[in-house]
């Protein structure tokens, strides 16, 4: 599978998570719990997971129906 973009999808997913979380400020990222850095590195990792060939990243309810939360 054509994998372009898969990183900058990744990083697209991992900032996407951190602002949503409320950690948009680097200080409060090594005060994060495991569970929380998890679910975060977990939400970036099915945004590279789900992109498409061409660099084509999903869109925001796919990536919350995988993970099966509220969209």
């Amino acid at each position: 599978m054509d994998t372009v973009g898969a990183g900058d999808a990744f990083t697209a997913g991992l900032l996407d998570a951190l602002v949503r979380d409320g950690h948009a400020d680097p200080r409060s990222i090594g005060g994060l719990p495991a569970t929380a850095l998890a679910g975060i590195l977990d939400h970036a990792a099915t945004v590279a997971a789900l992109t498409r060939a061409g660099a084509d990243p999903p869109v925001r309810e796919a990536v919350a129906g995988r993970l099966g939360r509220p969209r």
